[in-house]
């Protein structure tokens, strides 16, 4: 490089000097340059803040690099398609606000063709609540392999309590097992309270088992179970809807409005993350959409004779690519969300122990 400052830069009349950049892998990708408008030699000082201002362009460069290939891993780890269920429905999608979310979504079929579901949102956003989502995620996916809900979503709580204690995190999760042939669902609702069943008649909103994961330590959680009548759709979004309006009563208004029962799910996914994307996204946003089809719906997609309605279709569930976000960025204090989730903790705390519904 040189320290020269000579005439003939731009504008014409100034000068400049540079300091080469480097990508991670060492290509060279152009130089972080100084601008005077008279030519002169650099001191000695202001050679070394060149360069070590040069170093932190790297750095930055090298961390944005990082979270990208982050984010692209994430983007593996979500659905990209849903497991075929004869006579149902399903959809789903995780935007989040930084280039890695807290929030994930995960589904897949048990060997007893059982759909399981996960919904679960992590305190916080960016790089610590992704590298939490993804352990809790896979504690979640193994422990119901092998295990009933009830027994799994136990089993998930004492694995993830050192490490919630360690970071000084909580995860609202919502896990369900489906049984396709009566509709039942038997799940488990850890301080998530965003699951609802909604229908022509309205909508009914899912208990609570108990507080979030990382509350209390050696907590217990209730299973309850409900059961998906044709026509009926269980939505669970995450917390990041609640900063839209004023309060969750007039989010269910709206839905209802919405007439988002009588929409196909992929459509009622879509619209949602679009209302999000127009709103403006403080917080993550996870929306997961699953249909019981009604009698008459189930003979109009049946097709040819033995052939599930469902088996020439897969219904596509590919995460939106997040916006580009600087390093800096995840350094930002408390959003409402993750005011909103700490809010939660301390009024579980003061009323008591163990919250169950």
């Amino acid at each position: 490089m040189s320290y020269a400052l000579t005439g003939g830069g731009i504008p014409p009349s100034w000068a400049v000097a540079g300091q080469p950049l480097a990508a991670p892998g060492g290509e060279r990708i152009g130089s972080l340059c100084l601008l005077d408008t008279r030519p002169r030699t650099l001191s000695a000082d202001e050679r070394t803040l060149l360069q070590e201002m040069a170093g932190w362009v790297e750095r930055e460069l090298a961390l944005q690099s990082e979270l990208d290939r982050a984010a692209q891993v994430q983007q593996v780890l979500m659905p990209r398609t849903a497991p075929r269920v004869d006579g149902y429905e399903p959809a789903g999608r995780c935007v989040s606000t930084q280039a890695i979310s807290g929030d994930f979504f995960a589904w897949h079929l048990l060997d007893d063709e059982q759909l399981q579901l996960h919904v679960a949102d992590v305190m916080g956003k960016g790089i610590p609540a992704a590298l939490i989502a993804a352990s809790v995620r896979a504690m979640l996916v193994g422990a119901s392999q092998f295990n009933d809900q009830h027994k799994a979503f136990a089993r998930v709580a004492v694995a993830s309590q050192e490490l919630l204690a360690e970071t000084g995190a909580f995860v609202t999760a919502f896990s369900a097992r489906l049984d396709p042939a009566t509709g039942r669902v038997q799940y488990v609702d850890a301080g998530h309270g965003l699951a609802f069943v909604f229908s022509a008649d309205g909508y009914r909103r899912l208990a609570r088992s108990g507080p979030p994961l990382g509350v209390f330590p050696d907590d217990v959680w209730d299973l309850h179970s409900t059961v998906l009548e044709p026509g009926e759709t269980l939505v669970v979004v995450s917390d990041g809807f609640l900063d839209f309006l004023p309060s969750l009563e007039e989010t269910l208004d709206r839905a209802v409005g919405a007439e988002i029962h009588g929409l196909p799910v992929a459509e009622l996914v879509d619209r949602a993350v679009a209302f999000a994307r127009v709103q403006g996204r403080p917080d993550d946003v996870t929306v997961v959409a699953l249909r019981r089809a009604a009698p008459d719906a189930v003979r109009a997609w049946a097709g040819a004779p033995g052939q599930s309605h469902l088996g020439s279709r897969t219904w596509a569930v590919v995460p939106e690519r997040p916006r580009r976000t600087s390093p800096r960025d995840l350094t930002a204090g408390p959003h409402r969300g993750t005011s909103r989730k700490r809010n939660l903790v301390r009024t579980m705390a003061h009323s008591s122990p163990r919250t169950t519904t």
